[in-house]
């Protein structure tokens, strides 16, 4: 059953604190309902593999990896599994979900046919004449995916409070959206650090099941590293912490830090390919640096790989990033003066319905449309992380109608 029949107009926002553990537990206690939903969608989905292919990854893929090198995650999965009634295993399969459903997609002969797939950026813009410090600085995308994680409000911004931590060594809060029984999907900490995420997918992906299994093949689910790195005091820390996991499959963060960095990695299992905000035109957009990403490899070192392939298909990942960058163009284009980008802006861009409904704020189709039949994406979210003033800004469904709310840690 689903955990909301009405659901609300807003995401749940659920507040842990406490050690690892303890916060997992919290967490699997008040969105019990909700997990447990999430768990059994997920065992009974064809979106993932087989039972013995996903325990397999699981257990033998998975768990090693996080044991050693994300200890306080496995605990806060134990605490999550305990509090919501269900197996460690269970979570592990939600917090592994990204990397699980591309291994039944690529067995798919129309797998990844004009999927949606998110549309991220990160925007630096200095300080106006007279200000001190590194100005503003945006983190923020569209999050499309199956419709029913919207219908059912499976959901939830989790705001996770560790009250060991001194916020100079540790972030004393983590805030995240994402699925009920996950650490993080996007998020932002109190240290002014920040990470939205795209699909990717190339031909340096590796399917461990096909290989020998007599080998060991353990890699790092992707929505743990986001993670981790929001454990991360710095910049430097986290992008460290990113680069040293081994992944499987592909995928692309955008990283932000109020101190004045903004780097998108283009993540494959043998490379990556960092890349950095450009100015916008620079005759008229003083200020203002912008890299937008959608689910092609667009990184100059990445198209100069000839060993490495995008096997994303086409569709409106060939233009939803330029889409973006164009709209927050005209948005700044000046008037007298430099004109500002804030939130208003950003939420205006995100919204735009150019090639409506495979749009940059993805729309569900009618099921009349030509599209209808094989649409399986949605905007389900917009966040704006405004990590300048560690403020979340968050719209449940599309940002062209959804409602907003806003959290400040």
């Amino acid at each position: 059953m689903s955990p909301m029949l009405l659901p609300p107009q807003k995401y749940e926002h659920i507040v842990v604190s406490g050690n690892a553990y303890e916060r997992g537990f919290q967490h699997g206690t008040k969105a019990g309902a909700k997990v447990r939903f999430n768990v059994d969608t997920y065992r009974h989905s064809a979106s993932l593999p087989s039972a013995d292919i996903c325990s397999y990854y699981i257990n033998d893929v998975y768990l090693p990896v996080i044991s050693d090198k994300y200890p306080e995650g496995i605990e806060e999965m134990k605490g999550i599994a305990d509090g919501a009634n269900v197996g460690l295993s269970d979570i592990v399969l939600l917090n592994s979900r990204y990397d699980l459903s591309r291994i039944t997609r690529q067995a798919a002969k129309d797998a990844n046919e004009d999927l949606g797939e998110c549309t991220s950026m990160g925007i630096m813009i200095d300080p106006e004449e007279g200000e001190t410090g590194p100005g503003q600085m945006f983190i923020a995308q569209n999050w499309d995916m199956s419709p029913w994680m919207l219908d059912n409000d499976t959901i939830i911004i989790l705001e996770a409070v560790d009250p060991a931590a001194d916020n100079k060594t540790k972030p004393r809060t983590v805030i995240t959206l994402t699925e009920a029984g996950q650490l993080a999907r996007s998020g932002m900490n109190s240290m002014g650090m920040s990470v939205c995420a795209n699909s990717l997918w190339s031909s340096a992906d590796s399917y461990p099941h096909k290989e020998n299994k007599s080998e060991k093949h353990h890699f790092m689910p992707m929505s743990m590293a986001r993670r981790m790195f929001l454990s991360c005091p710095t910049m430097a820390t986290g992008l460290r912490s990113i680069y040293s996991m081994p992944y499987h499959m592909s995928n692309n963060l955008v990283f932000g830090s109020s101190s004045g960095i903004v780097v998108n990695l283009e993540l494959t299992p043998k490379q990556h390919f960092a890349s950095y905000p450009t100015p916008l035109t620079p005759a008229t957009h003083s200020g203002i640096s912008l890299i937008t990403h959608a689910n092609h490899f667009t990184s100059a070192a990445a198209l100069a790989n000839s060993n490495l392939h995008c096997t994303y298909s086409g569709g409106s990942s060939l233009f939803r990033d330029i889409r973006l960058r164009y709209l927050l163009e005209l948005k700044a284009k000046p008037a007298g003066k430099n004109k500002r980008i804030g939130i208003e802006e950003l939420k205006k861009a995100f919204s735009d319905h150019a090639s409506y409904p495979n749009s940059l704020c993805e729309h569900r189709p009618d099921k009349a449309s030509p599209e209808g039949a094989d649409r399986v994406t949605m905007t389900v979210a917009n966040v704006i992380y405004d990590i300048t003033n560690r403020e979340m800004h968050v719209c449940k469904g599309n940002p062209c109608c959804g409602i907003w709310d806003v959290f400040k840690i």
